[in-house]
Formats: structure tokens, C-alpha cells, sequence
């Protein structure tokens, strides 16, 4: 018996099961990198806005691409903050 052929039909038959695990690394990954900098910019904003100055508010959500929204519901101040990720 051809034990090198085997190991070969052994591993064509896992390397799709391989390659779905990595990429599904990869994708949770992206998604924790994404989230880490969407709350990095959340924390920005809202720190900039409680100083009062709205104006750098909204030119630090444009330059990161951000679409920034306030609202005020019963007494509090709701801050929105969208961002589109790829």
C-alpha cells in the first residue's frame, strides 16, 4: 500500500475544513478590530462633546467618515455614531 498517496487523499480531503476555520479566524478577528475602533471613536467623540465644543465634534466625525447624530429624549442627551465597515 502507497502510504504517501494516502496522506496526500488524507489531507485534499481536510483542507477545505482548514481553509473554512482559518478564514472564520480571520472574519471574528476583523469584526473585533472593527468593534475596538468603533468605541475608540465613540470615546473620542463623546469626550470631545462633553467639553462642549460641537464643531470638533462633527470635524472629527467627518474626517473618520462617521455620520454623528444628537437627539435629546426625556432630560439626556442621545449621541448616535455610524460608521460603515467593510
Amino acid at each position: 500500500m502507497n502510504k504517501k498517496g494516502q496522506a496526500l487523499v488524507e489531507f485534499i480531503l481536510i483542507l477545505p475544513v482548514l481553509l473554512l476555520i482559518f478564514m472564520a479566524l480571520i472574519d471574528v478577528g476583523n469584526i473585533f478590530l472593527n468593534k475596538y475602533e468603533l468605541n475608540k471613536d465613540l470615546d473620542t467623540i463623546t469626550t470631545i462633546y462633553q467639553n462642549g465644543d460641537k464643531q470638533k465634534v462633527l470635524a472629527y466625525a467627518a474626517k473618520e467618515d462617521i455620520v454623528f447624530s444628537e437627539s435629546l429624549d426625556d432630560h439626556m442627551n442621545v449621541l448616535t455614531v455610524k460608521k460603515e465597515i467593510q
